[in-house]
């Protein structure tokens, strides 16, 4: 027997388990260079539906499920991940980083307890806004979840999060930020080479 190529035949091994119809599990290290190879032979399940955006047309990086699509996509952004981009963020992160310290120092001075879950998840965001807005969204400076932001994003599940509204929520937040970082751009109030800046440019051109 076999599945989208792959022998079921000899398992003696025990790397090969059946989990569902037409789903197989398997553990078998050596299997890693062939499944995740740089082009690969497999398509992505449905789970990755679950994480499209409701605007059909737009299709998103992520949630494609075929690999000439994905391809396609994925080379529009390349050079926005590439080594040297990275590089260039690497201040942006470093700023981040410090704070983080700062805020950690304080809090010890403060309580012997730490919720370090909550604390990097905290920089974690700080990172992101930074990165991509340009900004950090204050998680670290204000030491408080704003506007609920770590709960609802720790809802993991697509169907949770959408049935409570913490979608919406976390698009308008975004959609705030960036539009104030278009006009910080536009009106050419600094030279941050943040994603954001980046993927305007891709688009422009």
């Amino acid at each position: 027997m076999a599945l989208n190529g792959i022998s079921l035949e000899s398992n003696e091994s025990g790397y090969l388990v059946r989990i569902a119809p037409n789903e197989v599990a398997w553990s078998d290290p050596e299997a890693v260079s062939t499944i995740y190879r740089t082009k690969t032979i497999f398509t992505k399940t449905d789970y990755y539906d679950a994480w499209a955006s409701p605007n059909k047309r737009d299709v998103g990086h992520f949630p494609a499920r075929h690999e000439k699509e994905h391809s396609e996509r994925r080379r529009i952004v390349n050079n926005i991940y590439s080594v040297s981009s990275i590089l260039e963020s690497e201040e942006a992160t470093d700023s981040c980083t410090q704070l983080f310290y700062a805020t950690i120092r304080d809090f010890t001075k403060q309580s012997p307890v730490v919720d370090l879950c909550l604390r990097i998840n905290m920089y974690a965001f700080d990172v992101l806004g930074e990165l991509f807005y340009g900004k950090m969204f204050g998680f670290m400076s204000e030491c408080t979840d704003i506007d609920c932001t770590l709960y609802l994003q720790s809802l993991f599940s697509p169907s949770v999060r959408g049935t409570l509204g913490a979608v919406k929520h976390i698009e308008n937040a975004s959609e705030a930020a960036v539009k104030r970082r278009k006009q910080e751009i536009e009106e050419h109030k600094d030279d941050k080479s943040d994603m954001l800046r980046k993927m305007l440019e891709i688009n422009a051109d």
